[in-house]
């Protein structure tokens, strides 16, 4: 293995972890990243990172939005959404139990990088309703990226102490694909 590739990959893999810290992946799952240019990153008007089409073949107008959870702890002036991830929680639980199109958006930082994760809760082709996660980051280093996460059949809001709570995402056998830590 050439020493300066393999170097490369180490230092972007620990920046990547070090800046989307907050969301773990565990099992089998197989996520679908895709590098971007700066360019292909779109800020909204609370500092959400997007792409142009985002949504794929989705009609968003279909969905019910349930806005913008915004727990960046760097904004440089911008307008700020609501950090509130009980409602985010709360949001997608209620959507996915009545089977309802719904999507969400909730956006991380740190000084120099930030993500945006949408969540969809929408039935598959086979009619099995779920929660599609992309999420969308963009860093100073250039290391922008868009990741398409394993779809998970369920949702839990844990609370380890006052001071952090987790969103996590299941597949039907019960195996923990996906968690969300808020400190």
């Amino acid at each position: 293995m050439n020493t300066s590739i393999g170097s490369m990959s180490l230092i972007k893999i620990l920046c990547v972890a070090l800046l989307f810290g907050v969301h773990t992946v565990s099992g089998q799952d197989h996520t679908k990243e895709k590098p971007l240019s700066g360019k292909e990153i779109l800020i909204g008007e609370f500092g959400e990172a997007s792409i142009r089409n985002l949504a794929g073949k989705r009609d968003l107008s279909r969905y019910e939005h349930g806005g913008h959870s915004d727990f960046r702890t760097y904004t440089l002036g911008r307008v700020r959404g609501n950090a509130n991830l009980t409602h985010l929680a709360e949001f997608l639980v209620e959507k996915l139990k009545d089977k309802k199109l719904a999507y969400a958006r909730a956006s991380f930082n740190s000084p120099d990088a930030g993500a945006t994760y949408h969540y969809f809760v929408e039935p598959d082709p086979k009619g099995d309703w779920g929660i599609s996660t992309r999420m969308v980051g963009w860093h100073a280093l250039g290391l922008n990226r868009v990741v398409d996460f394993p779809r998970a059949d369920s949702l839990v809001k844990s609370e380890h102490d006052s001071k952090i709570i987790a969103l996590k995402f299941f597949r039907k056998s019960g195996e923990e694909i996906q968690q969300l830590v808020i400190r």
